[in-house]
């Protein structure tokens, strides 16, 4: 006599793979792009600067303007993309246009996310 095999019926749900480490990575930027500091301190978007024009960047080092955050977190995310297409052109073999394509803007994302992140913290030191 066979044996019925009983099921759950509440099945697992399984979130794909590349939905969940993009996931990681917003959460990633959005932290390191100074997300919360945003949500709970709700800063300005621009202030009123010396010679009265408008200044993006705030000149202290502990606070930042909404602007100065957005910046951020597109430069960090130009990083994680740029190393993302990167490894990805590391896997096609049989094209070698693609695949210097995919390089070249891989490593153009990578350079601009990184000039940006040090031109941000320039204007930082230089303002305050």
């Amino acid at each position: 006599m066979a044996r019925a095999v009983k099921r759950n019926k509440l099945t697992r749900f399984k979130f794909p793979q590349t939905v969940l480490i993009f996931g990681l990575v917003a959460f990633a930027t959005f932290i390191m792009g100074g997300g919360i500091y945003d949500l709970l301190e709700k800063p300005y978007s621009v202030l009123p600067g010396p010679g009265g024009g408008w200044m993006t960047v705030h000149p202290l080092i502990n606070e930042q303007t909404l602007n100065e955050s957005l910046l951020s977190m597109s430069f960090y995310t130009f990083i994680f993309a740029g190393f993302f297409l990167s490894y990805r052109s590391s896997q096609i073999r049989y094209n070698p246009r693609q695949f210097k394509m995919m390089l070249t803007i891989g490593i153009v994302m990578l350079i601009l996310g990184v000039i940006g992140c040090n031109y941000l913290v320039f204007l930082k030191s230089t303002l305050g």
